[in-house]
């Protein structure tokens, strides 16, 4: 995890009563590859929401 990053998880997530990041943004927190599948964004969404976030949007092609 980038000092940036780390900053924004150990600092000011704590004072955040919404966290909502989008997919690119799940991954660089997570230090993971962005989700490229729709298991992969449930998998990062259940990360996620694990860490504190409280909620994001997903949109599914079908």
């Amino acid at each position: 995890m980038n000092e940036a990053i780390a900053v924004l998880m150990d600092e000011l997530r704590p004072l955040c009563t919404i966290v909502t990041p989008n997919v690119p943004e799940s991954g660089d927190v997570l230090g993971v590859p962005e989700a490229a599948s729709i298991e992969e964004m449930h998998q990062t969404l259940d990360a996620m929401l694990k860490l504190g976030a409280s909620g994001g949007r997903r949109r599914v092609d079908t």
